[in-house]
């Protein structure tokens, strides 16, 4: 500290005239504010071992018993004085907080060393089925060959029933059939470059999209296309017409 008798001195960064850039402590200690009280704001992991040490002496048992061996003073004056000892940072405390506890668990039987938490892993969502069978190809099967089937059906119903009134609606309908076969063929795609699917995987889906916009079209390539990946994974296209990032 380089004027004890400064309060400014006691404050974490005033202490280098707010310039700790230029002036450093090397030596180090538990912060404290302007009025000598703890700064948990900007010290905390100090004063927390701070604390551990003087919880630890004011107990009963063997950490106690430690404590004071290594002190020689009561713990609250420990407390009081700590923060004034340059030598006092949380690297020199923490060896002493450590085996307080090492001590402390072990007499009350919980495990020596403290437990480190860890973020569990992230599990993905998955539903059952989807670990052999590619499940967005299948929705995305099945709702263009329900979407190819409505529409054509809508066509027929329509021109029959209402001499073509009705075609706009027939029009949306094809067109979010259109949709969805651009979107299942756009992920074909992906899966082909990034080696999840073979040629024939990508074929399949690119005769397809080409036949869904024909009438009837769409029902005969989706009945195929939902077959295919129903049975793709028995198949052992990859060894024939191996994924595009082989090549």
């Amino acid at each position: 500290m380089p004027d004890p008798g400064n309060a400014l001195d006691y404050h974490r960064y005033a202490y280098v005239r707010f310039n700790p850039l230029k002036y450093e402590d090397g030596s180090g200690h538990c912060a404290t504010l302007a009025n000598g009280q703890a700064d948990w704001e900007s010290d905390y992991e100090c004063w927390q071992l701070a604390y551990l040490i003087y919880g630890h002496g004011l107990g009963q048992g063997a950490a106690a018993a430690s404590f004071a061996a290594d002190w020689k003073v009561s713990p609250e004056e420990w407390l009081k004085n700590i923060a004034s000892q340059s030598f006092a940072d949380a690297d020199y405390l923490r060896p002493f907080a450590e085996r307080y506890y090492d001590v402390w668990a072990g007499e009350v039987g919980l495990p020596v060393h403290l437990v480190e938490w860890h973020q569990p892993p992230k599990q993905a969502l998955t539903f059952p089925g989807c670990d052999v069978w590619d499940c967005p190809a299948l929705v995305l099967d099945a709702g263009s060959l329900l979407l190819s089937a409505v529409g054509d059906a809508a066509l027929v119903g329509c021109t029959v029933a209402t001499e073509g009134g009705c075609l706009v609606a027939v029009g949306l309908i094809k067109g979010t059939d259109f949709t969805v076969s651009s979107i299942s063929l756009g992920y074909a795609l992906y899966q082909w470059a990034s080696g999840e699917a073979s040629d024939l995987d990508l074929a399949v889906n690119l005769a397809g999209f080409i036949s869904s916009i024909l009438p009837i079209g769409g029902e005969v390539t989706g009945i195929a296309s939902l077959s295919y990946d129903l049975v793709d994974p028995v198949i052992d296209d990859e060894q024939k017409w191996g994924p595009g990032s082989a090549r």
